[in-house]
């Protein structure tokens, strides 16, 4: 069964390995929450705030996160490969070691990210906006 959690307030949360694959997350409010090494693959996140979340190691394989909000949030390790990232903010935001292959991230906003080896091999990046990211 789908967990829902809509709109749901868990900021500053300790979530650390939580298992919400296929939950349905949408609205919530998840900033500054611990989400490393959580399980959300195929999960729901549209229009949530993840805004300075930890997400490292997180597992969010086909995950819906368009119009989400994840400026300033860790994405270190994390695996975002066929996730949908359209229209998600990710101001600030550390990707390291990110797996982001064929990802939806059409009209991204990755101002002033880190990005050190994130593998973008197949994602769609059309419209994304890079301006002072960190690549490396």
């Amino acid at each position: 069964m789908m967990p829902v959690l809509l709109d749901s307030d868990f900021s500053g949360a300790n979530l650390s390995g939580a298992r919400l694959n296929n939950a349905n997350l949408c609205g919530a409010n998840f900033s500054k929450a611990n989400l490393s090494g959580a399980a959300l693959r195929s999960a729901y996140i549209q229009k949530t705030c993840l805004q300075g979340a930890n997400l490292s190691g997180a597992n969010l394989q086909h995950a819906n996160l368009s119009d989400s909000n994840l400026s300033d949030a860790d994405l270190n390790k994390a695996d975002l490969s066929d996730a949908w990232l359209v229209s998600v903010q990710l101001v600030r935001a550390k990707l390291t070691n990110v797996d982001a292959k064929r990802t939806n991230m059409r009209d991204a906003d990755l101002r002033e990210a880190g990005l050190h080896s994130v593998d973008f091999s197949g994602a769609i990046l059309d419209g994304a906006d890079f301006g002072g990211a960190r690549i490396g």
